[in-house]
């Protein structure tokens, strides 16, 4: 975990770029995460996906790779912002209850072939995994229900944002804006 010296967060920060690019060749077996739902109360209970919402909503990420190697992917924190972070899995133990919910995630498995890491503003923001033809964006952002029942997408945020369709990002209008590659 960074703290305030820059030096340490600069090879924090690389430790970090040289752990989510040494997954490439590695294989996925599977994946489980820790959702957060998108909205607390409706007359079925918490809501953890909706059809406008492209991506799922995680604390957490945790992959399986080969030789039942765990990993854990999750975010820190950096003064006012939160990027992404790749750790060996803590035994937590945790019971998760209410709006969050502990699930195997339907995500492709097999080789990674890229591990895409992008920076920006200093932080690990967004990793890329292409596992065979597909790619999978995670990003640092949260999910906020407005009062109108909309949403509203904020970057370097607490949570672990999953999409399929890497494009799907592309689309949504974010805050603060997604720079530009």
């Amino acid at each position: 975990m960074p703290d305030s010296s820059s030096e340490q967060i600069t090879g924090w920060l690389s430790e970090q770029i040289t752990e989510f690019k040494g997954l490439t060749g590695r294989v996925v077996e599977s994946w489980r995460g820790i959702e957060m739902a998108l909205r607390e109360y409706t007359t079925n209970g918490p809501q953890f996906s909706d059809p406008n919402v492209p991506c799922l909503q995680l604390v957490q990420l945790e992959p399986t790779l080969d030789g039942a190697d765990c990993r854990t992917i999750d975010t820190y924190q950096d003064d006012a912002c939160f990027g992404l972070r790749l750790a060996i899995p803590h035994l937590h133990g945790q019971e998760w209850a209410g709006i969050y919910r502990e699930s195997e995630l339907s995500l492709p498995i097999g080789r990674i072939d890229a591990a895409t890491v992008r920076l920006e503003t200093g932080t690990l923001a967004e990793v890329t995994l292409s596992i065979g033809s597909v790619s999978i964006l995670l990003m640092a952002a949260e999910i906020n229900e407005r009062n109108n029942g909309s949403f509203e997408w904020h970057r370097f945020d607490e949570s672990v944002l999953v999409f399929l369709e890497p494009t799907d990002a592309d689309q949504i209008e974010w805050i603060p804006p997604r720079l530009s590659e």
